[in-house]
């Protein structure tokens, strides 16, 4: 089954598309109908909490990508403070030798 997503807007239009046919007067509905009906609203509500639930995800990505940038820069700069010790040490080695 194919899932569409959809806009919270387009799931409010649908719904009040189906209000304003409910509302209208002299309206002849029949049990097909209302079922239609009812399953075009169940579906515009379970499309704007699946909306709701992918927002939610993609929020908790996003600070999750965030803190992995950090940890990233962090070790980077793990990386650059070790290697200018190296370095160090190098130089003191070959002072101790040369000497």
């Amino acid at each position: 089954m194919k899932r569409e997503i959809i806009s919270v807007q387009q799931a409010l239009a649908e719904s009040q598309n189906l209000l304003n046919e409910l509302q209208k007067p002299n309206s002849q509905f029949t049990e097909a109908d209302a079922h239609q009906r009812t399953v075009a609203g169940a579906s515009a509500i379970n499309h704007s909490s699946e909306f709701a639930d992918y927002e939610k995800q993609i929020s908790s990505l996003h600070d999750k990508v965030t803190l992995f940038q950090a940890e990233i820069k962090m070790k980077d700069e793990e990386i650059r403070r070790l290697e200018f010790e190296i370095g160090n040490a190098r130089r003191c080695v070959r002072f101790v030798f040369y000497r």
